[in-house]
């Protein structure tokens, strides 16, 4: 934390940290953050025994020090990975060992549970707010993270057609952050008929007005008193939208690449694990038809 009088130098240091934090999402550098503390109060822990070993030697340490899951153990070797990568810091024995977690029978990390067309109907009747019901369905919709959604604001829309086609740019999602203008940042959503719940919203936001306040703690409170059998959580919308969208490519209306798109991933693995399961996902990638 910065001191009440600091210093030139202090004042550099922290404004140098903030451009630092831009190459990450902003829940993805508390994540970081967080273990990267935690790292470096172990490496102190070594009394001096950390100076023996490279880096990279501590940190494989510290992964197997921590008393978690195989796939948490993982998580935590590739954000230690990518942060001794920004470093420019070797990290050739990182990347054998997170190969090797990986390899290692790992149980895939659980998912979300995906919504349905019928939940997502049944929580924008119950809700209770212009602001929570147009939440609910632009996540749906446009297969949106929370943190994603939270990032718009009035000027992020453009409503064409009498609200029948409202195109969204998106601020610095996970994708996005690095390239502002990569095509993973804009979502056109097309209706035939006007998409009222969202028109009517962005057309009440005032400028530079932030599109929704609703946190992600709030939205699971919602789901759970409203669906308390269902399991959902925030997340469940984009990976419902994208389980429903793979429906799609099975009967012929869609492509791989399109879901792919529609999601925002970089990489087709990723759009792939929403599928967490082959009859959903498999039938996408088209080798029946070999």
């Amino acid at each position: 934390p910065q001191s009440d009088n600091p210093s030139p130098w202090e004042r550099a240091l922290h404004s140098g940290l903030a451009v630092a934090r831009q190459i990450w999402a902003t829940t993805t550098w508390r994540n970081s953050s967080a273990l990267w503390l935690r790292y470096l109060r172990y490496v102190a822990e070594m009394d001096g025994e950390a100076e023996i070993y490279s880096k990279e030697e501590t940190a494989v340490a510290f992964c197997q020090a921590q008393t978690v899951c195989p796939a948490s153990r993982l998580t935590y070797a590739t954000t230690l990975r990518a942060i001794f990568t920004r470093l420019g810091e070797p990290t050739r024995l990182l990347a054998m060992y997170c190969l090797g977690l990986r390899a290692d029978n790992i149980a895939p990390t659980r998912q979300a549970t995906p919504a349905t067309r019928s939940q997502v109907t049944t929580l924008l009747m119950r809700a209770t707010s212009m602001e929570l019901k147009a939440t609910i369905f632009l996540m749906w919709k446009a297969s949106a993270r929370m943190s994603d959604v939270r990032t718009l604001v009035k000027e992020s829309f453009t409503v064409q057609r009498e609200g029948c086609r409202i195109v969204v740019q998106w601020g610095r999602t996970k994708t996005t952050r690095l390239q502002p203008f990569s095509p993973h940042g804009v979502t056109v959503l097309d209706s035939d008929r006007s998409m009222t719940i969202l028109a009517d919203r962005i057309e009440e936001l005032q400028h530079g007005q932030r599109f929704t306040t609703v946190t992600v703690a709030k939205m699971n409170d919602y789901l759970r008193t409203t669906l308390p059998a269902a399991g959902l959580t925030s997340h469940s919308f984009k990976r419902g939208g994208v389980m429903t969208l793979f429906g799609r490519v099975e009967q012929g209306d869609l492509s791989v690449a399109q879901v792919q798109q529609a999601a925002r991933h970089q990489r087709l693995e990723s759009t792939l694990a929403y599928g967490n399961n082959p009859a959903v996902s498999g039938p996408a990638l088209g080798s029946q038809a070999a």
